[in-house]
C-alpha cells in the first residue's frame, strides 16, 4: 500500500470502524461506512442513502427507539452517549451509541452524526455480574433477617421464662404470706382468750381510731368529769395492753387485736 495515497488510507480506517453514519433533519441516511451498510444487509453504503430507520429495521419498536433518540439530539442541539437495545438481522443486540448534531455555517442544525459499537457481550457479562451481586446482597439480607428472627424468638423464650419465674416467685410469696396469716390466726385463737377491763377496752377502741394517748386522755377527762393525764393512758398501754397481747408497739397491738377480733364496738361508757 502506498502511504502517500491518503484517501485510500482514510477509507480503510473509516471502514474498519464500527458503525458510522449521518442523517438529515428528516432522519434519512445521507451516508455511512461499510460496517453500517453490511449490518443492514447492503453491499455498499450508497444502498441505504435516502432511507429512514423504519425502512431498514423490521422491528418497529427498535426503529422508533433510534428515531426518538435522534430527534432529541437534533432538538436539544447537544451530544449524548447512551445504550440502544434493538432487534435487527443480528438478533437482539445492545449498542453504545454516540450522537451529535451537525450544524451549518449559521449554527442551524441540519442533521446528525453518529457512531455505534456493539457491546452485547459486555452487557451480558455486566448483567451476570449484577445478577451475582444482587444474589449476594439478597443472601446477606436474608441472613440478617434470619438472625433477627432468631434473636426475636430467643428473646421471646427468655421473656416467657422470666415471666414464669416471676409467676412462681409471686405464688410462693403469696403461699408464705397465707401460711403466716393462718399461723397467726391459729395462734391467736388457740391462745387463752384475752380479758380486757372497762378502761382497757375504752383505750384500745380509741387507739384503733388513730387517737394518741394525749387525745385519749382529753376524751376520758371530759367523759368522767375528772382529769386523766396522758401519762396514765401511756402507762396503761405499755404495762397492760402490750403484755396482754404480747406486742411491743401500737401497730402490732392494733394489728393483733384486729386479727383476734378483740377491738370492741364503741363502749357504752364513751357514749355521752
Amino acid at each position: 500500500m502506498n502511504l502517500d495515497n491518503h484517501n485510500l488510507i482514510l477509507e480503510t480506517v473509516f471502514n474498519s470502524l464500527s458503525f458510522v453514519f449521518w442523517k438529515d433533519l428528516h432522519g434519512r441516511y445521507c451516508g455511512c461506512n461499510q460496517s453500517q451498510a453490511k449490518a443492514f444487509g447492503f453491499n455498499s453504503p450508497e444502498d441505504i442513502i435516502g432511507k429512514t430507520i423504519f425502512e431498514l429495521l423490521d422491528d418497529y419498536n427498535s426503529a422508533k427507539l433510534i428515531d426518538d433518540n435522534d430527534n432529541k439530539i437534533m432538538l436539544n442541539k447537544d451530544t449524548s452517549v447512551f445504550e440502544e437495545k434493538i432487534v435487527s438481522t443480528f438478533g437482539e443486540r445492545i449498542y453504545l451509541s454516540k450522537k451529535q448534531p451537525i450544524f451549518d455555517d449559521n449554527q442551524n442544525v441540519i442533521g446528525l452524526l453518529g457512531t455505534a459499537n456493539d457491546i452485547t457481550e459486555l452487557a451480558k457479562v455486566r448483567e451476570e455480574k449484577y445478577k451475582l451481586q444482587s444474589e449476594k446482597e439478597n443472601l446477606v439480607l436474608q441472613a440478617k433477617v434470619n438472625l433477627q428472627e432468631a434473636v426475636i424468638a430467643e428473646t421471646m423464650k427468655f421473656n416467657s421464662f422470666v415471666d414464669e419465674i416471676q409467676r412462681i416467685t409471686k405464688a410462693y410469696q403469696l403461699s408464705l404470706l397465707n401460711e403466716k396469716v393462718n399461723n397467726n390466726f391459729n395462734k391467736y385463737h388457740s391462745s387463752e382468750e384475752i380479758k380486757l377491763t372497762k378502761r382497757e377496752s375504752e383505750v384500745l377502741y380509741l387507739l384503733s381510731l388513730g387517737k394518741s394517748p394525749k387525745e385519749i386522755a382529753v376524751i376520758l377527762s371530759k367523759i368522767q368529769n375528772k382529769p386523766v393525764c396522758s401519762a396514765t393512758v401511756g402507762a396503761l398501754v405499755n404495762k397492760k395492753l402490750y403484755p396482754k397481747f404480747d406486742v411491743y408497739n401500737l401497730n402490732q397491738l392494733i394489728e393483733k387485736a384486729q386479727l383476734m377480733k378483740i377491738i370492741p364496738f364503741m363502749p357504752d361508757s364513751l357514749i355521752k
